[in-house]
């Protein structure tokens, strides 16, 4: 069974690399068609930036926050 599991990842694997290399090869020929891994890696990417957007955003409001605080505290 681990072997049927390891031959059957290695082969998905395989199909997915040489489905890149056409991509690079010819991309007008895969513009509208992206593969699987190609479309879950752009979602990634822009969930990553959309993080750290995020992250900056929360920053400055926590920074804004305790400028606020330590305003009021000193009155």
């Amino acid at each position: 069974m681990i072997r049927w599991i390891s031959d059957s990842l290695a082969t998905t694997a395989q199909n997915a690399f040489e489905d890149q290399k056409k991509i690079l090869y010819e991309p007008s020929q895969f513009s509208e068609n992206k593969p699987l891994f190609a479309k879950a890696w752009d979602i990634f990417i822009i969930g990553m930036v959309i993080y750290f957007i995020k992250s900056i955003l929360d920053a400055q409001v926590q920074e804004k926050a305790i400028e606020i605080i330590t305003k009021k505290d000193e009155k």
